[in-house]
């Protein structure tokens, strides 16, 4: 998604945005459009996760010591606290190996 992307899904009205492939370079330019309306947000690796509501805690969850895509937040939302997972799985491309299998259960 790119930040003309984020504005679009703004117009949804959302509660929560979870985002991937977002680098520390790209990371100012979403926070341009995502934080006026979305004024909670943890970024780990290269997952982030814009919220409405408190994000009252955040970890790197590990599913492969060397796969820094994925996060668990705790969100205050308005009916109470929830879990959210924002996760980049490895994909399969064309002429590449396949990256080995993630391992769902160790979300």
């Amino acid at each position: 998604m790119t930040p003309p992307t984020a504005r679009t899904r703004l117009a949804a009205d959302p509660g929560l945005v979870a985002l991937e492939e977002v680098t520390d370079d790209a990371l100012p330019a979403y926070r341009r459009v995502l934080d006026r309306r979305l004024t909670h947000s943890v970024h780990i690796g290269t997952v982030a996760l814009w919220s409405r509501h408190p994000i009252t805690a955040s970890q790197r969850v590990t599913i492969d010591p060397s796969w820094s895509r994925s996060l668990r937040a705790r969100v205050q939302g308005p009916h109470g606290p929830l879990a959210v997972y924002v996760v980049h799985l490895p994909s399969v491309r064309s002429g590449r190996p396949a990256s080995p299998p993630v391992d769902a259960t160790r979300l």
